[in-house]
């Protein structure tokens, strides 16, 4: 019968014939083989000189005539053209380390996630944008030359808010996004809006508002004269007039407001698009943590006076003080007005404006009294009703999050966490302080596509 060996003992049997002249080797083997311990139990081999005293002490088996030693040594590829001379045994312990060494150094380098992508895009002439850089795969965009941000790979972000546990406040949640996903890199404006929403009757019929993709015209849903409906005209007039002196190419067009958050929702429903989650939002105002903790110079010394700041956002500060710097003195101020806004002393907040103040965002998700430990970006909603009905109507009393902070919110602090701001917004709400922007991308967590004939 035929002895089989692993690999591991015929090196060891290797090393033996490298240690012992070719006649101790055939009694060691034959030991093992006859003892019935087996040969990777077989203990530290003492001195050949030894083990030779034990061989002449005679105590080896009786039966020991009926191995064969020819085949033994056929099976185990013992050599027998080895010289009968002791050789010294060859170490290879530092060779083997190193190349384990170099195996993990080739392992840690192609291990772990790529690094996160935030990339400024425009929507071209064939109303396309590119899902990455130099591949043709592509996403469709509503405006030719409408900005866009593209952010792809996010991975071991923490969320700024914390987990929430039975406890308490728990460790923060990590942020680990699969998708790509392109944001506005303005809040959505009066005149996009007025556009595309023309809606003048709200069915009460969640279903139908869904098929419908129901949004109100701005003159339908306010007429307050702090609502982009009316300021917007407001605004222009005075420019006409000479009442507010701008320089000629200064942009004038106001935020959207004073809009539910159905109508924020299927106004981006209408032109391909969702509201971002809430974890969406925060990635892009931040750029996954690598744009600091405020929108301003944080490290500034001394430290920006609260008029400096008002150059970076619209929030309501101490004292009014950004309103009272803001075109006719209102809380809401232009897109992207003052000259650091967005900032242009580096490159990091070289794209999104208003994050930060102006108005505050809606997002997709319900205001959730748990947070998991991961978030891969859908969007957090409450276990209750029909999930697609909840992701595209709710109700007067349902609280959606909104982000970002507005004109009438927030002292201003250099310390300040210029993104955390969260507040939950009855769904119903119509404030002047309250705004949106957009997401496009190929996941869409479920929300429905609209089309122009009134079906999803």
């Amino acid at each position: 019968m035929p002895i089989l060996f692993r690999r591991a003992d015929l090196h060891r049997m290797y090393l033996f014939t490298l240690t012992f002249p070719l006649p101790t080797l055939l009694v060691i083997l034959t030991l093992c083989l006859v003892s019935g311990s087996g040969c990777l139990e077989f203990p530290d081999l003492p001195p050949h000189s030894v083990i030779m005293r034990s061989v002449d002490q005679d105590v080896l088996p009786p039966d020991m005539e009926e191995v064969e030693p020819i085949d033994m040594m056929v099976e185990v590829n013992i050599d027998t053209a080895m010289p009968d001379e002791d050789i010294e045994p060859v170490d290879f312990t530092q060779d083997m380390e190193m190349a384990q060494e170099d195996a993990m150094i080739e392992i840690d380098a192609d291990i772990g996630p790529p690094p996160p992508e935030f990339e400024l895009v425009t929507c071209d002439a064939s109303n396309t944008m590119p899902l990455s850089s130099g591949e043709e795969e592509s996403i469709p965009c509503p405006t030719v030359g409408q900005s866009w941000l593209r952010i792809k790979n996010v991975n071991q972000r923490e969320f700024s808010r914390r987990q929430t546990t039975a406890q308490g406040a728990g460790p923060p949640a990590m942020i680990i996004l699969d998708h790509t996903y392109f944001i506005m890199t303005s809040e959505v404006s009066y005149e996009e809006y007025a556009q595309t929403c023309t809606d003048t009757i709200r069915p009460d019929d969640a279903l139908e508002r869904l098929n419908s993709a129901t949004c109100l015209s701005p003159e339908t849903l306010s007429n307050s004269s702090d609502c982009s409906s009316t300021l917007q005209a407001t605004l222009n007039t005075a420019r006409d007039t000479g009442s507010l002196v701008v320089p000629n190419d200064t942009d004038l067009t106001l935020p959207m407001n004073c809009l539910t958050w159905e109508d924020a929702a299927n106004y981006c429903r209408r032109i391909g698009g969702r509201l971002p989650t809430e974890v969406e939002w925060e990635v892009a105002a931040d750029k996954a943590g690598a744009a600091g903790l405020t929108a301003w110079p944080s490290d500034a010394f001394p430290p920006l006076s609260d008029a400096q700041i008002c150059e970076y956002i619209n929030f309501r500060g101490n004292g009014d003080s950004c309103t009272n710097l803001n075109p006719l003195s209102k809380k809401i101020r232009p897109l992207c007005w003052g000259p650091n806004n967005p900032r242009r002393d580096d490159q990091v907040y070289s794209d999104l404006c208003d994050m930060s103040g102006n108005v505050a965002e809606w997002t997709l998700d319900d205001e959730v009294s748990v947070i998991p430990d991961v978030l891969d970006g859908k969007p957090l909603l409450l276990p209750t009703g029909d999930p697609t009905t909840r992701l595209h109507t709710c109700s007067e009393e349902d609280l959606k999050l909104i982000r970002g902070g507005s004109g009438n919110q927030g002292a201003i602090d250099i310390e300040e966490l210029y993104f955390s701001t969260v507040i939950a917004e009855r769904c119903s709400a119509v404030s002047p302080y309250n705004g949106f922007r957009c997401v496009l991308s190929t996941e869409h967590f479920g929300i429905l596509p609209y089309d122009s004939q009134g079906s999803p």
